[in-house]
Order: C-alpha cells, then sequence, then structure tokens
C-alpha cells in the first residue's frame, strides 16, 4: 500500500489496528425474495493493489439493500492481499510490473478468464453458491431461473468487467444485465482486448453500462479522451435488430432521478468532490492517503449514496425473471 500511495510505511502502521464488528459465519441471505423472484446479483472485481476486502463498506450497503454480492480475489499478481482459503496459497503483490498497456493486458487477460469462471460457478453449476453456505435445493432452483448478474469494478476491476462484457466467451448478452465501472483504467483496455476489436468491428460491446468517473478521473486529460474516444465508437456500432431492441429496453428503464436517471444505455457520469480512492476502505481508514485537496465529499455518506444508485440500476436492468418452481 505504501508503495503505491508513495508515503512511508510507518504513516499506515496504524491500520492493523483498526477492528470492525463482524458476524462469524453468519448465514446467507436467502436466494429468493419473498415473491418467488430472485436476488440480484453483482460479481466485483478490485482494482490494482486493492482486495476484495478494501471495499468492505460499499459492497456492505449493497448487500444491505437486498443484493447477493460476491468480491473476487485476483490471482494475477495486482493484488495487495490474495490468499486461499486455506491461508497457505498466496500471490504477492507485483510492485515492480511497469504501468503501460504491454505490462498489464496479460494482466486483464487473466481477470477476464477468473471472472468468466466465476460466473459459471455461480450461474451454471452453482457450486460457488453452495461453498458459500446455501441449500443445494435453493441453488438448483436458482441455477434453473437461468439469472443474469451485474459486474461491478473498481478501477482495474472496471476495467476487467467491461472486458469480460465485450469478450466473446463471456456471451454477455445471456449472463450479464449491466455493468457499473467504478473510474475504469483506461491503459488495459487501449489494445487486443477491448479498443481494438471495437474500432475494427470485430467485437460488439452491446451490454447496458453505467461509468462513474471521479474527479481524479475526469481531470485526468488522456482518460477523458480515451473514453471519449470508446463512446464515440461504441454509439456507432452496427449492431443486429436484436441487440438493438434490447439495448433501447435498457435505455428506457433508466427513468428514476439520481445517476441512473439520464436516457441511454451507455452512460458516463462525472461525480465531483470525490477521488479515486473513496470508492474504498482507505477513505475510511487512512486520511494520509485518501485526502485530496478536491474531496470534500464525505466518504460515508458518498458510499451509501454509491449504494443506492448501483443497487437501483441493478434492479432497472435485470427486470423481472419468471419463476419456475
Amino acid at each position: 500500500m505504501a508503495a503505491y500511495s508513495g508515503v512511508p510505511a510507518f504513516l499506515l502502521k496504524d491500520m492493523r489496528y483498526v477492528k470492525a464488528t463482524v458476524t462469524s459465519d453468519a448465514p446467507c441471505a436467502p436466494l429468493f425474495l419473498a415473491d418467488g423472484s430472485p436476488r440480484p446479483l453483482l460479481l466485483f472485481s478490485h482494482g490494482v493493489a486493492g482486495y476484495a476486502r478494501l471495499y468492505t463498506a460499499l459492497l456492505l450497503n449493497v448487500a444491505a439493500r437486498g443484493a447477493i454480492v460476491a468480491a473476487m480475489a485476483h490471482l494475477d499478481g495486482s493484488g495487495a492481499h490474495c490468499r486461499d482459503a486455506t491461508g497457505r496459497f498466496a500471490v504477492p503483490l507485483d510492485t515492480a510490473r511497469p504501468w503501460d498497456a504491454d505490462a498489464r493486458e496479460p494482466q486483464l487477460k487473466q481477470r477476464i478468464v477468473e471472472t468468466q469462471k466465476t460466473m459459471a460457478r455461480l450461474q451454471q453449476t452453482g457450486d460457488l453458491l453452495v461453498a458459500l453456505g446455501y441449500a443445494p435445493e435453493e441453488v438448483r432452483r436458482y441455477v434453473a431461473l437461468k439469472p443474469k448478474l451485474v459486474l461491478v469494478g473498481h478501477s482495474f476491476g472496471a476495467s476487467a468487467v467491461m472486458a469480460t462484457a465485450l469478450s466473446p466467451k463471456t456471451e454477455a448478452k445471456d449472463t450479464v444485465a449491466a455493468v457499473v465501472a467504478l473510474d475504469p483504467w483506461h491503459v488495459p483496455l487501449e489494445r487486443s482486448l477491448f479498443l481494438e476489436p471495437i474500432e475494427k468491428a470485430q467485437w460488439r460491446y452491446a451490454t447496458p453500462s453505467l461509468i462513474v468517473h471521479s474527479e481524479t478521473w475526469f481531470v485526468w486529460t488522456e482518460v477523458t479522451e480515451f473514453f471519449d474516444r470508446v463512446t464515440k465508437k461504441i454509439l456507432s456500432q452496427k449492431l443486429t435488430s436484436e441487440e438493438k431492441q434490447r439495448l433501447d429496453d435498457a435505455a428506457d428503464k433508466n427513468v428514476r432521478p439520481g445517476i441512473t436517471g439520464e436516457k441511454g444505455w451507455f452512460n458516463i457520469f462525472k461525480w465531483g468532490g470525490i477521488d479515486h480512492l473513496t470508492y474504498t476502505d482507505m477513505s475510511l481508514l487512512s486520511p494520509v492517503v485518501f485526502k485530496k485537496r478536491y474531496s470534500t465529499r464525505k466518504p460515508i455518506p458518498f458510499l451509501v449514496d454509491l449504494s443506492n444508485q448501483i443497487v437501483r440500476y441493478a434492479e432497472q436492468q435485470l427486470g423481472p425473471v419468471p419463476n419456475k418452481e
């Protein structure tokens, strides 16, 4: 963390003593709501030098609003803390890796595969849901509905979920209801796994997407220019009639006020007063790393507001799922 934040390590040692009240082996929320419909399912991807638990405040707030949230720990060497359930297998953070596309595209490729495999274990086999504590019969009923999920990510994780939605192997029209990308990192998206196949009309990006840019992102000229280019290319794609109808329907679902209220299926919202780390627990744990001059919004109200918007958008895009007994 210190290496990536540019501050002396001793300034972050106080984080070792931060404690949170949790319930050990808490029961999972039911997969189905009272009316028999499945709960919204969200799959989250972390950023560089982050890890799944670094987003606890945000993801707990999303879960508290009725969604089931699964957070991945990527094995590509970009995570600050990555261990298996036994604690014996660990992948260290690669702090020497350059920040250019040549160095990061292999990591993005691995993240896409990991996301696709996790999706399959949630949506097709359901074995990951069983491992999390759900009853096998409940999981079988859930999987039989073939429910879509919402991909959510931050920074490199946001890049990963966008690239996963584009990948033909994902078959996103049948598996992904929407993407929520928080400050997507543009560098890994510049090459063959995202922008190039879109520009060459080899692959079509046709997944409803809500992209949020913090002030750190929208004042960064390189980021703004890249996503202006991406937006122009995506919105000028030649879509099939089925894709056009599906995306028109997705645009029509954005009818409530808030950041999801803008019409359109591919939206970029610029959220002022926050920086790149406000999405993470770092904004709550360490003002040394977190605080930027323009970070005027208090992190807790922001995270509550953002979680409301994410769940609202997920519910809008998932739509009704037929209940099969």
